[in-house]
């Protein structure tokens, strides 16, 4: 019982620290820190990455909020990219449009950071999580169970379940919502698509179940989301 515990400790530590890795190593960067300084001298904002799950309250006032388009394959299950400020003075919509325009396209820098953190840590890879990630990214429609992809890599589900978390930060369901999210995105780019199409064609079986998984992870609807990258 006591190794049980002991292995789960362990197990659930390497998710905390995996989840973590990639936004610290961008929190750690160079460009991220001279971002930081230039944009709080122009705008008088406060900019930080967290993960989508963060407190609503941890930020007073109104707040910026920008999804950085990290890899379904890094290791972070999501980072956002949020500008706040301390005092209660509001900003005029225009100084509001200005700031998250640049959030916008500072995030897409964020990305390619993280798409180059995401091509290392792939390098040093157990081989049986590389297979299993080439497969869901190349069938994210078709049933992708932990009981199907355990059979298929030819591993018993227990091995292969503890190996994906541990090598990943997450679960293996959450990992193929996420590739079926990032496909889900590219197909919100057709303005003629329905909803609906979009997460049946991403591979969700149910539309509940995917405008939650989308909201969790992007912090805004399916539609929400659709309006704002139209709109710019």
């Amino acid at each position: 019982m006591k190794r049980a515990v002991q292995a789960d400790a362990s197990l659930h530590g390497g998710e905390s620290a995996a989840r973590a890795s990639i936004r610290e190593a961008l929190a750690a960067s160079k460009t991220y820190r001279n971002f930081r300084h230039a944009f709080g001298e122009l705008t008088d904002l406060h900019v930080v990455l967290c993960h989508p799950g963060s407190r609503p309250g941890r930020f007073p006032g109104r707040s910026l909020k920008i999804r950085v388009p990290v890899p379904p394959s890094s290791s972070a299950a999501g980072i956002l990219l949020v500008a706040y400020s301390r005092q209660s003075n509001g900003r005029s919509q225009r100084a509001s449009a200005a700031a998250l325009k640049l959030l916008q396209i500072f995030a897409k820098h964020l990305a390619l950071i993280s798409s180059q953190i995401s091509l290392q840590e792939r390098n040093i890879e157990h081989p049986l999580i590389q297979r299993a990630r080439a497969y869901i990214e190349g069938n994210y429609a078709a049933d992708l169970s932990l009981a199907s992809l355990a059979r298929l890599l030819g591993v018993s589900r227990f091995y292969f379940c503890k190996l994906f978390k541990k090598a990943t930060g997450r679960t293996l369901s959450t990992y193929v919502a996420e590739v079926r999210i990032e496909r889900a995105r590219g197909l919100l780019l057709n303005p003629n698509a329905r909803i609906s199409e979009v997460a049946f064609e991403a591979g969700f079986q149910s539309l509940t179940h995917f405008n939650r998984a989308f909201r969790r992870s992007s912090a805004c609807s399916p539609t929400e989301y659709r309006k704002d990258v139209l709109q710019h």
